[in-house]
């Protein structure tokens, strides 16, 4: 079989050769899934063949995917948990139905209710090259694909054939192959953590506003103008102080910047940045000013970004207000509103 992969061009005649048995196993369709699944066990198989036991044709394709879907779906929350999966004894091994009363999985469901029927079987032929083999296991999503020789079943490909058959020992025994390749990469530490947010919490951050102001004041003012601004990595916004104020000797800009102080400290109390609703923070940074007995007024204007929804949330009060530009397609410079 090793000699059989060095070729230039190995077509699936060669896969078919280089498996260790080259035996097409079969399951008949009216078989229960426990006998499926005894078979494949014993036989090391991943995929059966299934056959009409009167008539000997070719009706489906089994495999160990199809076998977990049943249990799956006849695993219920409201009859069955993992933690009261039955043992051998309780469900029947020995084609004995389980007991409906006890809620237990019923294993002598036939193969024809779980198979992959003929019809929606993918199949290669012995000529087909190991390139075309593979390309059509990734394109189709399939695991398991039979070898038809006209009206014969010759087999059944995997992506393991094809790795077997493109990764040869080299001459050494299975013995010494093992040694070498499984040996040193065998056993997880008892250390190993998931690298992975905990159950329950959101996925890793995705998104992130990079702020960055520009003040302009008015040149006639003599001042910095009433502006004020808040910028953080998830929230940013503008107020704008109402100039009237300077009518009665109180400066404008002093309300503006305590209350984008007072939103900020709003934002640090905020555990997590899916919290950051513009709307909850300026109503909490209102009532801090009011205690603060601070007088004045401002335009406000708040906008946060949700970094795993991608979402972005604004509160607005007054005449400020903000504006989202998107580059246009095709385009390295021009921007668009969106």
């Amino acid at each position: 079989a090793r000699s059989l992969c060095t070729r230039a061009i190995l077509t699936v005649r060669d896969l078919l050769a280089s498996k260790r048995s080259s035996a097409v196993k079969f399951v008949a369709a009216d078989a229960p899934v426990v006998v499926a699944a005894q078979q494949l066990t014993n036989n090391r198989e991943t995929a059966l063949i299934v056959k009409d036991p009167s008539t000997r044709r070719v009706v489906g394709l089994l495999t160990q995917g199809d076998i977990v879907r049943c249990l799956a779906s006849r695993l219920t929350a409201e009859n069955m948990s993992l933690q009261t999966l039955p043992s051998e004894a309780a469900v029947g091994w020995d084609d004995e139905p389980a007991d409906p009363a006890l809620g237990m999985v019923s294993w002598d469901v036939p193969v024809s209710c779980i198979m992959t029927p003929t019809e929606k079987i993918v199949y290669l032929t012995p000529g087909d090259t190991i390139d075309e083999a593979r390309d059509l296991l990734a394109t189709c999503g399939k695991r398991h694909i039979p070898v038809l020789d006209g009206s014969s079943f010759l087999g059944v490909i995997s992506p393991m054939t094809v790795l077997r058959c493109l990764s040869p020992a080299g001459g050494r025994s299975a013995k010494d192959a093992f040694v070498t390749t499984v040996m040193p990469r065998r056993g997880v530490p008892q250390t190993t953590q998931i690298d992975q947010p905990a159950e329950g919490e959101e996925a890793q951050q995705r998104l992130a506003i990079t702020p960055a102001v520009c003040n302009l004041p008015h040149p006639h003012k003599g001042t910095a103008g009433e502006d004020a601004y808040l910028l953080g990595p998830q929230l940013v916004g503008v107020a704008d102080g109402v100039g009237s104020w300077w009518e009665g000797g109180i400066d404008p800009a002093a309300f503006a910047r305590g209350l984008m102080f007072a939103s900020r400290n709003s934002c640090t109390k905020l555990k997590r940045e899916e919290e950051l609703d513009p709307a909850k923070v300026l109503l909490d940074a209102w009532h801090k000013m009011k205690l603060s007995r601070l007088i004045g007024s401002s335009t406000a204007c708040l906008v946060s970004l949700d970094p795993h929804k991608t979402e972005l949330r604004a509160a607005n009060i007054g005449d400020s207000g903000f504006l989202l530009l998107r580059r246009q397609a095709g385009s390295s410079s021009m921007v668009e509103p969106a």
